[in-house]
């Protein structure tokens, strides 16, 4: 299949993590990584795909951009341990 790639493949020719696509695809939308096609439980990028996500993050020397959501939400937490009460009188 020219033109179309695994995560690995990506991760092996792009300077993208194979941790970075896995959460990305994982995210809910709007994806904060590359488009991607599933099929089943295949996920495929095209490379073109690829390089238009990459040339959209390119900044220029005086620019800022605010960093990327994280894919992944987690919520608050297991709530805090309560210390047990003594009974008064004992």
């Amino acid at each position: 299949m020219n033109g179309y790639l695994t995560r690995a493949q990506v991760a092996q020719q792009f300077p993208i993590s194979f941790s970075y696509l896995e959460k990305a695809g994982m995210a809910k939308p709007p994806f904060p990584g590359p488009r991607v096609i599933r099929i089943g439980t295949k996920v495929l990028y095209r490379e073109t795909d690829i390089r238009d996500w990459l040339d959209s993050r390119v900044q220029g020397p005086g620019e800022h951009r605010p960093p990327a959501p994280s894919p992944i939400k987690r919520g608050p937490g297991r709530p805090p341990k309560v210390a047990p009460t003594q009974k008064k009188g004992s």
